[in-house]
């Protein structure tokens, strides 16, 4: 956790003070917005079926999530996911069409990051390519109705998943 008493302005090394999304130093007033970061997420389906993977990493070791990722600097959201699928399960992404977006957190390193999560329909080139990195344990091809909530990773990913029909 961050000790909030002991942070210091990058430029005064006063005090500073914490509102919300918001860090403003007392003394020369200077601001820093801790923004919510972009997160592209991926339903890919096939014969009815819905991808998903069971995370090999904390946070939420074990769990299912869908594939997708953080947005990197420079990239949009559509780059971004089409990077991520392919880093993590060697697919390649022929469309995308955008669904919904959903706000989430994402805690890692002592750390609660505010999210917003962007969900695609995703059509991919070949699943025979379908080989994982070391960031999923395993895959599951799941039918709608036949995903248990508790056995899914994050909060707007199980709101997702309900909103598609997947879950129980």
């Amino acid at each position: 956790m961050i000790d909030v008493k002991r942070l210091k302005c990058p430029l005064c090394s006063q005090k500073l003070v914490i509102c919300d999304s918001q860090i403003n130093c007392v003394a020369c007033e200077f601001e820093y917005f801790h923004n919510v970061a972009a997160a592209a997420v991926g339903f890919i389906e096939c014969d009815d079926k819905l991808l998903v993977l069971t995370r090999a990493h904390e946070p939420q070791r074990g769990k299912l999530h869908l594939p997708g990722g953080f947005v990197s600097v420079g990239e949009t959201l559509e780059q971004a996911l089409a990077r991520e699928i392919k880093e993590e399960s060697n697919l390649e992404v022929l469309s995308q069409a955008y669904l919904f977006s959903a706000p989430n957190t994402y805690d890692y390193g002592g750390i609660t990051y505010n999210v917003v999560d962007s969900y695609f329909s995703v059509v991919v080139k070949s699943l025979a390519s379908l080989k994982l990195n070391n960031e999923s344990l395993n895959y599951l091809w799941q039918e709608k109705g036949s995903i248990e909530p508790k056995s899914v990773a994050f909060v707007s990913v199980k709101n997702a998943l309900g909103q598609m029909g997947y879950l129980k």
